[in-house]
């Protein structure tokens, strides 16, 4: 780890900040030529694909959360899986399917997985379960 790295990030690591109604996710890259990098998938309005931006635009202001995944590849391995979704054109962003959730744990793990949407679908059941037994009932 450079002496330049933010304090407690290394290249590799999953991070996240939190925003006014969900958390961004990005992989922490590491310092170059003075600048913080972080690998992100833009939302559809900013491009919509993966991309690299300052630790600093990432964060907003917000203070930055490690997301630690038992099961992660090596600091080597991640850097790779970013660089390989840089130049070979991950799939663009799909809040369902392919979000920056996903990215990350893609990058860790090699597999996609977003806890946010899983969530979403969950409610989403909930709620229609909730309507059926309200329907039945009247």
């Amino acid at each position: 780890m450079s002496t330049l790295e933010p304090a407690g990030l290394r290249p590799g690591q999953h991070i996240r900040v939190r925003r006014s109604f969900y958390t961004h996710h990005g992989v922490y890259i590491g310092v170059f030529r003075g600048r913080a990098l972080v690998a992100e998938l833009a939302k559809p309005g900013d491009g919509g694909r993966v991309r690299l931006v300052r630790l600093a635009d990432f964060a907003q202001g917000a203070p930055i959360e490690i997301v630690y995944h038992p099961d992660a590849c090596s600091p080597k391995q991640v850097l790779s899986n970013v660089q390989a979704a840089l130049t070979s054109g991950a799939p663009a962003y799909d809040l369902l399917d392919w979000n920056c959730e996903h990215f990350a744990t893609w990058c860790l793990t090699n597999r996609t997985a977003s806890a946010q949407v899983d969530g979403l679908r969950r409610a989403a059941l909930l709620l229609a379960g909730c309507w059926v037994v309200f329907k039945l009932a009247a």
